[in-house]
This record gives structure tokens, sequence and C-alpha cells, in this order.
């Protein structure tokens, strides 16, 4: 840890009165999250933070912090806890259909939570992933610059029945201020159950036949499963190689589309590995894998491959 990193941590060593939450049911996955632990991927680190960083920066622009502080991410919800000091408290992202004492609870909006309050996120409506900000951000240990929970590495790890949310710092005036500040409307991003990514060529694209390539612009996916790592799409004519989809392993990054030897592509997302020994057709561009973020199991991905490509 570096004396900036050390300065920041002594700056938000939490207080008693500074115990927001006590979770009473931790849910399918709800970890700490901020922007990531960047400047680390040349030693292994993955970028991680949250794997929605558009909903993410909303949540925090609301209660009014930097984009880069750390949030809750709620992940297909089943989470619930109680309020254990007044605090201002935004909630963007999916639908999870989130209550206040049994009552819904506004998303998108600066709301003061009041202590005994229950908060609970029952399950997906639109989306998947929730992003809870609180005034100040959430206090969580800094490990290489960031907040950001890696479990595979023991980084931190997902909340658990029992546990307590630490605010960095109690509420104030200023905060108080901000109370039914909301997102307008047409800012919202809408969680549909079809998207379409937009793809930048990658270096592989020879590997691949030209037949497979020609049905991208038009191919149909099916997301078959997906985690803080990637998204596994699924078709009934899976991309076919030329010959082997085995690479020697090379850089690969949130975005990069990754297609085994099944022919099944699969878009790494913020806890992906550093390296990859698959063939990659491209990479999604940065600015819409929030939708990937977002999108429910079974739900349709077109790739629509960018110029820079051809199939002759």
């Amino acid at each position: 840890m570096n004396r900036q990193e050390s300065a920041a941590s002594r700056r938000h060593q939490p207080v008693m009165n500074d115990m927001l939450f006590h979770i009473e049911e931790a849910g399918v996955l709800t970890t700490v999250q901020d922007l990531g632990r960047h400047g680390y991927r040349h030693l292994g680190f993955p970028l991680s933070g949250a794997v929605d960083p558009l909903a993410h920066r909303y949540a925090n622009h609301i209660v009014g912090n930097p984009g880069s502080d750390a949030t809750l991410e709620i992940t297909m919800g089943g989470l619930k806890m109680e309020v254990l000091e007044p605090h201002l408290i935004a909630v963007t992202g999916a639908d999870l259909d989130a209550t206040i004492n049994q009552n819904p609870f506004p998303l998108w909006k600066a709301v003061k939570v009041q202590q005994g309050d229950q908060l609970r996120f029952r399950g997906p409506v639109h989306g998947i992933r929730s992003y809870l900000a609180v005034s100040g951000g959430i206090e969580h240990e800094m490990i290489l610059g960031s907040r950001s929970v890696y479990e595979r590495a023991g980084i931190g790890r997902a909340l658990k029945a029992g546990d307590f949310v630490f605010a960095c710092r109690p509420v104030d005036k200023q905060d108080l201020a901000r109370e039914g500040w909301q997102l307008a409307s047409s800012y919202r991003p809408f969680y549909n159950n079809e998207i379409t990514l937009r793809v930048i060529p990658g270096r592989h694209m020879e590997r691949f036949t030209l037949e497979s390539i020609a049905r991208l612009a038009t191919q149909e996916f099916t997301l078959a499963g997906s985690d803080r790592m990637g998204a596994k799409l699924h078709t009934g004519s899976p991309l076919k190689h030329k010959k082997s989809a085995d690479i020697l392993s090379e850089p690969v990054m949130p975005g990069t589309v990754q297609v085994a030897v099944d022919g099944q592509p699969m878009i790494l997302l913020a806890d992906a590995q550093t390296t990859g020994g698959y063939t990659s057709i491209g990479t999604v561009r940065e600015e819409d894998l929030w939708q990937v973020a977002q999108l429910k199991q079974g739900g349709t991905v077109y790739l629509k491959m960018e110029e820079g490509w051809s199939d002759t």
C-alpha cells in the first residue's frame, strides 16, 4: 500500500455511528464494488469493479458522490437488511422489486432512510443488477487502490447474513439537501431482453470460416448463463473455425468475445482473467457492456460487427 492509499484508508476508517446496515438475508450475490482495480493487469489482477458501471456512476451521482466511490452491487435480489442509522441513499440499475417497510422503494432517486427501516430486494423485474449508493460512499478495505470485491483471489467476499455495512462517514446537512434529487426519466436506461452489441473486429477473424463471419450480421444468440466473469452465448449454428480454436495465450479484457472449440461465444466481463488461449472474434464496445450486465438468462443478443473487416 502506497502513501496515498494509506492516507485514504485513514480518512475512511469507520467509527461506530457509521454502521449503516445489518444484513438479515444476503440474497443471491451482494458485493461491494467501485470502478475497479486499475493498473495491475500485468500482474494478473482482473479489473473487477461494477459490472454495470453506468448504473453505478448514476447511483453515486444522485447522492453527490464521485463516480469512483464504492456501492453495493445487488445481483438477482433476495437481499434484506435493516437500517441502523439515518442516511441518504439511492438505488439505480435493475428493478429488483425493492421495498422499504413493505412499500415500493423509488429507484433513481435520493431517499433518506431512518433507523429501523427495512429494505428488501425481492427479485428481478427488469434487469438483474441494482446499485445502492450512500452519501459519502460505502466503507470497505482498500486493496491495490480499490474497494472492489474479487472473491476468486480472496480479495474480500460477498455479504452474508449477520454482516454489517459501514458508510465512510455520517450523513450531514449538505447530504440531506439532496433528498428528492432524481435522474430524469429520459436518461434512465431500460433493460430489454433483446440487445445489440457493437463489436470491434479482432485479429483472429481470419481463423473463422467465411460462412460463419457472414452469418454474424443476422445471427441470433441466446444468453445461456452469466456471472461477474463472463456471459456465455448459445446459438443453434455455432461459429466454425478453419482449424483449431486454440491460440498461444494473449491478453484479454472486459468485452473480449472469445470462441472456444464448441463455437459458442463468451463475452468477458469485469472479473475476467487477464490472458486467454481461445480465438476471439473481437471486442464489445465498452459503452455497450452494461447491456450484457443487465441481461436475463434466455435473453437475445445480436453482435453487430463494425467496419474494418471483410468476408472476401
